[in-house]
């Protein structure tokens, strides 16, 4: 799963390992619908100084650093197949106003985006789950944060395009050095795995409105603010019990359900 350059000069490929299969598989299951399952997306509200920068300026940095970003992660413009990135700013008078609206237009596409909108200040990342994972796109989001928090970037004409392709991430099974072939062990284990389902059924999934003939609609975000008198219930109540505030969130959304 190693990447190789191919007959095209400049070009390399690998086989997708077995996971990132399995997740394009999954998500290419709602493009009849014109929906991708279990594609992902990111957020960052960015807070500049009152006459710090002007937005103009603001967006034209962000497009440089989302180039230097590319530079530095390159599997952002891997195809499986046909996977490119794209910076776009959401600017125009009929344009979002927060990353609600924005978020709920995203259809399935081959490209990693990185939308920018001036009006919130927010940074909307999205990506198929087969480019990443929930915690790949947090740290894609931080680096590229780390990029912008620079005063002046080299204009990315000038980056050394091609030497790039050193830095491509492998397929996860092989960064983990996980066997090309199973093993009865590993079989054990991984029926061990897939049995644990049976412990989340209802923890999985959310309630919708309708039946199975309804067809699924944009993505949407919702939020509840608790009191900070509340929140500190909470925290106390879950070191009395041992468990952590995660766990009795997921606790929580299961038991909704």
């Amino acid at each position: 799963m190693a990447w190789k350059e191919t007959e095209q000069e400049g070009v390399f490929s690998r086989h997708n390992g077995e996971n990132e299969t399995f997740t394009k598989l999954l998500g290419d299951a709602g493009l009849p619908l014109d929906r991708e399952h279990w594609a992902i997306n990111s957020l960052a509200t960015i807070v500049v100084p009152t006459g710090a920068i002007v937005s103009a300026d603001l967006t034209a940095h962000f497009r440089r650093a989302w180039a230097h970003l590319r530079f530095q992660h390159p599997s952002l413009s891997a195809e499986i197949p046909g996977f490119l990135e794209t910076f776009s700013v959401a600017n125009d008078a009929n344009d979002a106003n927060s990353s609600a609206d924005v978020i709920k237009t995203f259809r399935p596409t081959p490209y990693a985006k990185l939308v920018y909108i001036p009006r919130s200040g927010e940074l909307v990342g999205h990506t198929a789950h087969g480019r990443s994972e929930g915690l790949g796109v947090v740290l894609l989001l931080d680096a590229f944060l780390a990029i912008a928090s620079e005063s002046s970037l080299v204009d990315p004409a000038l980056l050394v395009w091609g030497t790039e392709a050193v830095h491509l991430a492998p397929a996860i099974e092989y960064a983990a050095s996980a066997p090309e072939e199973s093993t009865p062990e590993l079989q054990k284990h991984g029926a061990a795995v897939v049995a644990m389902f049976a412990y989340i059924v209802g923890a999985l999934a959310i309630p919708y409105l309708g039946d199975a003939g309804t067809l699924p609609a944009a993505t949407h975000a919702a939020q509840i603010t608790f009191s900070k008198g509340t929140t500190e219930m909470i925290v106390a109540d879950c070191k009395a019990r041992g468990i952590s505030v995660t766990a009795a969130v997921h606790a929580s959304v299961a038991g909704a359900n």
